[in-house]
């Protein structure tokens, strides 16, 4: 059983490898730009079924199958995750150094906004996998 992993990532994705994890146990890096072929076992319950996913949780996951094409693509819900993120901060450098009082709830509860959003954008993977189809370029 043989699939292909394309990366097709934007500047901002590519300085690090793609870690790619089969049925949750690690399985390759792929270089930005670059396509690897990889052999994959039978199993031994006779299914020719494989679970791909880019992080150790296997979510989210796609199901891969003999000849089947993979391109990594940018997520973006994590480049939308991590401008939110950005713009919070920021105006919450602002205010603090500003004449503008914080607002009331961000007085409350600062270091539980703080961890929201930074767990937020460490549960949404930078990248995902889709299958390759014919009619998806058209």
């Amino acid at each position: 059983m043989t699939i292909t992993i394309i990366s097709k990532l934007s500047f901002l994705n590519s300085l690090e490898d793609k870690v790619i994890f089969i049925n949750k146990n690690y399985l390759t890096t792929v270089p930005n730009h670059s396509s690897i072929t990889l052999s994959l076992p039978k199993k031994t319950n006779g299914s020719e079924t494989y679970s791909l996913s880019c992080n150790r949780l296997g979510l989210p996951a796609i199901k891969v199958e003999d000849g089947d094409t993979i391109l990594i693509v940018n997520n973006p819900y994590f480049r939308i995750a991590i401008i939110v993120v950005l713009l919070c901060f920021l105006s919450v450098i602002y205010l603090s150094f500003s004449s503008i009082q914080i607002p009331s709830f961000y007085q409350k509860y600062p270091l539980l906004l703080n961890f929201l959003l930074i767990l937020i954008t460490n549960v949404i993977p930078r990248y995902r996998l889709i299958k390759d189809a014919p009619n998806l370029h058209t």
